[in-house]
């Protein structure tokens, strides 16, 4: 027989037939069996539609692809027991796919596959997972779907996507298994009942290595005893069914009407059937394989590529093991990998753009995560770390709930099992109190460089054995340890940390190249780690410690240059005394961006700074019995102040786990203005509030303790996503609204108690001298419930006792004595709009206006007359003279008609801005300073404005006498200072002295004479540098003396003035 004769594997195996009547059993089980099987394996596109055939076809594809691989003079050399495992393995390879209702339905109760739901449920959201998530989603909330009519038509396509997605990674280790229990699959398999067992055995371990890496298949055994007295290769098997089932890669691998089963086919089964597809040339032979393949889009070549890889790889370790994997009598070598094209839409320069990926790497993630300004500032290393310690301690008191420690504390509150706790406040406070998490800075030096050593430590879970493979890998965390996820399921939403999310522990390699980690986990060997980033090659070392103390601290060094570079980032420092405040600084922005991250938070953090007193950010303080229960998800309470009249609601819920606070502040305004909503995210701020909801007459603090960390935040924990914000915005509205009437019901339960208070407060205004007692807070309030419970009404009485007099008292401040002009002489409230205000502010007020009123008819009887300001001065005069107008400043006024002349010296000088009439900005063509007469009284007072009370350096305006010291620029430090340095009429354009002193370092200062305060100024105010400063940027150029001396008569001034007040 000629090898171009095409010779199956087959009839190799019928060629034994008449050589022993124990190979002719062989051939004739086999002719039974592979239609037994075949039938079996045509159950497996019922939860499989969407994928490539695996049923006898795919099969039959293996087996021809293996006999092209082999050719006939090499099939003709195998043994019988051999060619009967070939066969017998192919069609058994996928038997795990079919999955009868006993696997499926013991499986489905499992935790692991609830896990498996859970995952899917919150993955990130990807094209590829958008349908086994909204699976998941599907059958987690079964019961908000059961009124739709298809519902179990969307239960049973939800099955099959979420059972044919757990089953496809694990269907190699169900194919062994499933040949152990045949009966439960209906199998009978007679060519079992006449070999040796072991040979069964075999094929379920071939059918589970097709699944896994080539070292594997290495473990295997060379050779072995088969039927009769032949021998078969257990690794020269396996190997003929991997690459016989990675060239099953030509066309037609999808049958149209298995995918009709199912409503939409899953985009990663669309985009592995155009692979297929794109197949253009297919060889295969004994000497060669080569493939060619045109791509419709990038999608299909970078799966194509994958799996050519993948074909390429294992055919390298074919070639190198090759002797160590055939039969000794094996005739010739290894087919090679020949020609291996692939097009991406007709065009073949294209794999680099193919092929671009992010891999989230140490080496480059942080790179571009930098860079891209995700994230905006090398400080939320100090976030993460200390949102890592929260997930571990929140673990950690859950287990030992679990475990029965607090037992005690809980049933003292009411709590007899877990179960029973629902709410946050469930668990007392002494629980909390038991996981502190501390923070400690220090500076440090080592071998003459200065550091800034920063510890965290945790009294948590701590990082076990099997969680230490996932430290190298961004965002794996816990997510892929069995017991936490165990765990995570049974928490309250509430509770649950937030887990595979961000940078989380590598984030430290934002400032620093190596980090330490010591972690104690309960039952085991406490572990010192030293983790490197990728420049400093990666590396992870792990060795044991002697540590009794359960939890986990990581330390790491930051260099004085990062120190220097976070403070000149994003601190407001003093440009002359920064080589001296540098460290000072950077622990109170340190301080300060841990108290604005970490505002709310379940766990003490105390934070300690060097020799600085402890400071502690207090656990949130939710009383139990504080607390009345609104319905089974929700309780609430509310705070009144009667001292300032302050109204604070706290409400707690537990279907998606938040927590929401209300505040009605003393302030007299009732501005219809929008407050933007500062919302939390298991306690931790987040700093961009523009997908933030908004609220009329409301301050709130919304924390999200529970929602879906992917689904609801951005990656850098800063902001709402977009996608899901009319969900959020919904319920919050709906807390907003419960939270409300609440308090409303309360109120009106006890009218007369309110109703009492407000009499007292007419009463102690009436007496009081200076600021007054507010009812704005309670006004603002019953505002509220108006405008956000539709179908309730305010009692008649709280309205006119809370609303009403607070309208009189603050919005309409006029003296109607006085009124004697015809054209407002009806009116009994004036309100006043100035032609300056934004339409935004004059439509709030308007808005007001309607608002109340109409609510509240009965307070107003006459006309309401709105006079808006016009230019005309006659008409300004009148007005002051007959009107008391509590918030309305002359500088809005124009003044257009005044005679500024006599201000001006020189025909060269310019008028720049002239409508106010004491803020006048003038400049001369020349850009030289404008030398304006001024009084004693203004000079005073700016020389007195060299220190100001909340800004470290201030900037003055030029006087005369100190022209020297004027600059025409300043460090950008000082820029927001120009902003607040006051209206008067020193003002010049960009011309400013820059101050000798800091209002820090002046405090707690005493000095007998004007020379201590000089030389104090130089010594520790940084008088000589800025004295540089000035030399270089003086609009009158100076020498350094000059400067020295002007400085210090200008300080010298500066005492004088304060020895007068004195």
């Amino acid at each position: 027989m000629e090898e171009s004769e095409y010779y199956t594997l087959e009839d190799h195996l019928e060629s034994f037939k008449h050589v022993h009547s124990e190979y002719a059993s062989l051939h004739n089980n086999w002719c039974l069996d592979k239609k037994e099987i075949a039938k079996a394996l045509s159950a497996i596109p019922h939860f499989f539609p969407h994928y490539s055939d695996h049923d006898e076809s795919h099969s039959l594809k293996i087996i021809r692809n293996i006999e092209m691989l082999l050719g006939s003079k090499r099939i003709k050399s195998l043994s019988p027991t051999t060619t009967w495992l070939i066969l017998m393995s192919v069609y058994l390879h996928d038997t795990g796919m079919i999955l009868v209702d006993n696997i499926l339905k013991d499986k489905w109760t499992k935790d692991d596959f609830q896990k498996f739901i859970y995952s899917k449920k919150t993955a990130n959201y990807s094209k590829y997972d958008e349908d086994y998530i909204i699976a998941a989603d599907y059958i987690t909330s079964i019961e908000n779907h059961l009124e739709e009519k298809d519902w179990p038509l969307k239960v049973r396509q939800s099955v099959i996507l979420l059972a044919s997605e757990y089953f496809r990674s694990k269907h190699p280790q169900y194919s062994r298994g499933a040949l152990e229990k045949l009966e439960e699959y209906g199998l009978s398999i007679s060519g079992f009942r006449t070999v040796p067992q072991r040979l069964k055995h075999l094929i379920g371990t071939i059918s589970f290595l097709h699944g896994q890496p080539f070292e594997e298949v290495m473990q295997l055994d060379y050779e072995s005893n088969g039927v009769g007295t032949d021998k078969v290769f257990p690794r020269f098997i396996a190997e003929l069914v991997r690459i016989g089932d990675l060239l099953d890669l030509d066309d037609g691998r999808f049958t149209k009407v298995y995918q009709k089963m199912l409503t939409n086919i899953p985009k990663l089964s669309e985009t592995h059937e155009k692979k297929h597809a794109s197949i253009r040339h297919f060889l295969i032979s004994p000497q060669v394989i080569e493939i060619t393949a045109d791509c419709e889009n990038a999608e299909v070549y970078r799966v194509t590529q994958g799996w050519i890889d993948w074909l390429k790889e294992e055919m390298k370790n074919l070639a190198v093991h090759w002797s160590e994997i055939v039969p000794t009598d094996f005739i010739g070598g290894p087919p090679r990998i020949g020609k291996c094209k692939l097009y991406l839409q007709g065009k073949d320069d294209s794999s680099e753009q193919a092929n671009l990926r992010f891999e989230i790497q140490q080496e480059d993630a942080f790179e571009i995560l930098e860079g891209s300004g995700i994230y905006n500032s090398k400080l939320v290393f100090l976030r993460e770390l200390i949102q890592n310690a929260i997930d571990a301690s929140k673990f950690q008191m859950w287990s030992d709930i679990h475990s029965g420690i607090f037992d005690s504390f809980l049933r003292n509150e009411g709590i007899n099992s877990v179960q029973d706790i629902k709410f946050v406040n469930d668990i007392p406070h002494c629980i909390w109190d038991s996981y502190d998490i501390e923070v400690h800075l220090q500076t440090k030096e080592i071998k003459g460089i200065t550091f800034i050593e920063i510890n965290i430590s945790d009294r948590g879970c701590g990082i076990s054995k099997d969680e230490l493979v996932g430290l190298s890998s961004v965002g794996d965390g816990w997510r892929k340890n069995e017991r936490k996820m165990s765990e995570l399921i049974q928490m309250p939403v509430w509770l649950r940390p937030t887990g595979n999310f961000g940078i989380g522990l590598q984030s430290v390699f934002l400032v620093s190249d190596f980090a330490t980690i010591t972690t104690k986990v309960d039952g085991e060997v406490a572990k010192k780690l030293s983790i490197s980033s990728r420049k400093k090659n990666g590396y992870v070392t792990i060795e044991d410690v002697e540590q009794k103390k359960r939890g986990t601290n990581i330390s790491l060094l930051l260099r004085e240059d990062i120190c220097k570079q976070i403070v000149r980032e994003e601190v407001e420092y003093d440009y002359f005394l920064f080589d001296d405040q540098y460290t000072s600084l950077f622990y109170d922005k340190v301080l300060k961006y841990i108290k604005n991250s970490v505002k709310e938070t379940f766990f003490n953090i105390r934070i300690n700074i060097d020799d600085m007193p402890t400071y502690t950010i207090n656990n949130m303080k939710y009383e139990k019995d504080d607390f009345e229960n609104i319905d089974e998800h929700s309780r609430a309470k509310f705070v009144f102040d009667p001292e300032t009249g302050s109204f604070t609601i706290m409400f707690l819920e537990n279907n998606i786990g938040s927590s929401l606070q209300l505040y009605f502040r003393e302030s007299d305004s009732l501005n219809y203005a929008e407050h933007i909503i500062s919302i939390y995210f298991k306690g931790i701020q987040l700093s961009d509030s523009s997908n933030n909801p908004r609220l009329y007459f409301i301050r709130a603090n919304y924390d999200l303790l529970g929602i879906e960390t992917k689904r609801f935040i951005n990656i850098a924990r800063t902001s709402l996503r977009r996608e899901n914000l009319e969900f959020l915005n919904d319920y919050f509205l709906l807390c907003v609204q419960k939270a409300l009437k609440f308090t409303f019901d309360h109120l009106h339960e006890e009218k007369d108690r309110y109703l009492k208070y407000a009499n007292e407060v007419e009463k102690q205004n009436k007496r009081r001298k200076g600021k007054k007692l507010s009812l704005a807070p309670i006004a603002k309030l019953l505002l509220a419930c108006e405008y956000y419970l539709p179908d309730i009404k305010c009692d008649a009485s709280l309205a006119k006792e809370f609303v009403g007099k607070t309208i009189e008292f603050n919005l309409f401040d006029t003296n109607l004595n006085k009124i004697d002009n015809r054209e407002i002489i009806d009116a009994n409230v004036v309100m006043m709009i100035s032609p300056h205000r934004f339409d935004a502010e004059i439509n709030f007020d308007l808005y007001t206006i309607k608002q109340v009123f109409p609510l509240y008819s009965h307070l107003i009887t006459d006309e309401i007359k709105l006079l808006m300001f016009n230019n005309n001065w006659e008409t300004m005069q009148y007005f002051y003279q007959h009107f008391y107008v509590s918030n309305f400043s002359s500088q809005s006024i124009e003044w257009t008609d005044i005679d500024l002349s006599h201000l001006i010296e020189d025909d060269k000088e310019e008028l720049l801005y002239t409508d106010k009439l004491d803020f006048i900005l003038l400049r001369r063509f020349d850009n030289h300073m404008i030398k304006l007469e001024t009084s004693t009284e203004d000079r005073s007072s700016e020389i007195k404005n060299l220190i100001k009370k909340f800004k470290e350096r201030a900037v003055i305006y030029p006087i005369p006498q100190y022209e020297k010291l004027v600059v025409k620029k300043i460090p950008k430090f000082y820029e927001h200072s120009i902003f607040d340095i006051g209206e008067n009429s020193l003002s010049y354009e960009n011309l400013f002295i820059i101050s000798p002193f800091v209002s820090s370092k002046m405090r707690n200062q005493k000095f007998s004479t004007k020379n201590e305060l000089f030389d104090y100024a130089i010594n520790s105010m940084g008088l000589n540098k800025l004295i540089d400063w000035v030399v270089k940027n003086s609009i009158n150029p100076s020498t350094k003396k000059e400067i020295h001396e002007t400085y210090k008569k200008l300080i010298f001034e500066f005492w004088d003035l304060l020895k007068q007040e004195d």
